[in-house]
């Protein structure tokens, strides 16, 4: 893990330390998603201001000022304090850590689901109640297509990957039979 992250994963937690203390998780969660919005897709140069050197710290607390919507006060001080710390740009990697931190406290799961043609509604489902009787809680499943799987599917939740795709096994096949027939040989 990056200095980075670390550090956008440190901020993340008393920022959703002091959300879940006073109550405002829900509130300080759809702001902090709405500012990394629009900082990163409405309009990054909005960031790339915030942290230039080229403003003093006021000019740069008076700009965030005219772009910040009405948020909680709690993220307003938050969110001039990553300034005065010259960590705005880390606004994008510190919701990523809120959201796994969120995800962690209400026993929820992400998990990734990889198939070679569309899966039907019913088998993410079925994916779904797997993967949450294996955890112990909810899991939320995204699921997208890959034609070069061949078939089958690959599942990845958190570091695990569990992958029973066709492509893998003919992989797994074609290295068998290099490992005992080395080219050059006859069988």
């Amino acid at each position: 893990m990056s200095s980075d992250a670390k550090v956008a994963r440190r901020y993340a937690r008393a920022l959703y330390d002091l959300a879940l203390e006073s109550s405002q998780l829900d509130e300080v969660a759809a702001a902090l998603s709405s500012i990394t919005d629009l900082f990163a897709i409405g309009d990054p140069s909005v960031c790339n201001l915030l942290a230039s050197p080229t403003f003093s710290l006021a000019e740069r607390h008076a700009i965030l000022e005219r772009v910040l919507p009405p948020v909680p006060a709690l993220l307003h001080a938050f969110l001039l304090l990553v300034l005065d710390r010259h960590r705005i740009g880390l606004l994008p990697s510190i919701r990523t850590a809120w959201c796994t931190l969120s995800d962690h406290d209400a026993c929820r799961a992400q998990a990734s689901v990889v198939a070679a043609r569309p899966l039907a509604p019913e088998a993410v489902t079925d994916i779904r109640m797997a993967l949450g009787h294996l955890t112990g809680g909810a899991v939320e499943v995204a699921a997208r297509t890959d034609p070069s799987l061949l078939g089958g599917i690959v599942v990845q939740m958190g570091d695990t990957v569990w992958d029973a795709s066709l492509r893998s096994r003919l992989e797994a096949m074609e290295r068998t039979l290099l490992s005992t027939h080395p080219a050059g040989t006859r069988a």
